[in-house]
């Protein structure tokens, strides 16, 4: 163990566990943009890090939505981060595949 000043106080840090987490962590990040073959031709494509996968007007989006009751949000940014979108929508209509189609429309709209 070192001690490590953090700028808050002087705390130990256990060296091997922390090059280990910051590994771990790498890994993870990298699993976000990796495709899983049985996606291909699915309705909804997620990576092997759970984030969605669309691609609208030939541009490449990465996201994650959510519901919770009628309301449904998301976020989507382009391949790189360059442009994002976050949305909150309370739909009139519990219709899935009309409320996909307004998402790819807004996504599209503005990514």
């Amino acid at each position: 163990m070192i001690v490590a000043d953090t700028g808050h106080a002087d705390e130990e840090v256990d060296v091997p566990q922390h090059l280990a987490q910051h590994q771990h962590r790498h890994l993870r990040e990298r699993q976000l943009f990796v495709m899983p073959a049985l996606s291909e031709g699915a309705a909804d494509r997620f990576s092997t890090g759970g984030l969605k996968r669309a691609e609208i007007d030939g541009t490449v989006d990465w996201g994650r939505t959510g519901s919770m009751g009628r309301s449904t949000s998301g976020v989507f940014a382009t391949e790189g981060g360059r442009r994002t979108v976050v949305h909150s929508l309370l739909p009139a209509s519990r219709d899935g595949e009309l409320m996909r189609g307004h998402i790819a429309a807004l996504v599209g709209a503005a990514l």
